[in-house]
């Protein structure tokens, strides 16, 4: 992204300007298709989010757990479990 420290190198090789666009994304969506190794939308989000960055080695830890517990197993979490959204407040999707 546009705070890498190679952003401004590579932004002038590219022809891009200051900021990271859809146009851009889009861009980089359609190489790294044609390289073989293709982004979901859904990965997108998560790197636009920062998500990586933003939590620690405990969250990712329960994070894999629930990823590997079949779906018969699981139960609904409760109103009190902890969650987080990367989407705005106004947003009124659910995930």
């Amino acid at each position: 992204g546009t705070d890498s420290q190679y952003w401004k190198e590579m932004s002038s090789l590219l022809d891009w300007g200051n900021s990271f666009g859809f146009g851009e994304e889009n861009c980089l969506k359609r190489w790294l298709s044609r390289a073989g190794s293709p982004v979901s939308p859904s990965r997108l989000t998560l790197l636009r989010a920062r998500v990586r960055e933003r939590f620690n080695a405990e969250i990712y830890a329960e994070v894999e757990r629930i990823r590997k517990t079949p779906l018969v197993n699981l139960a609904l979490f409760s109103p009190e479990t902890p969650t987080f959204t990367i989407d705005a407040e106004k947003t009124r999707d659910y995930d």
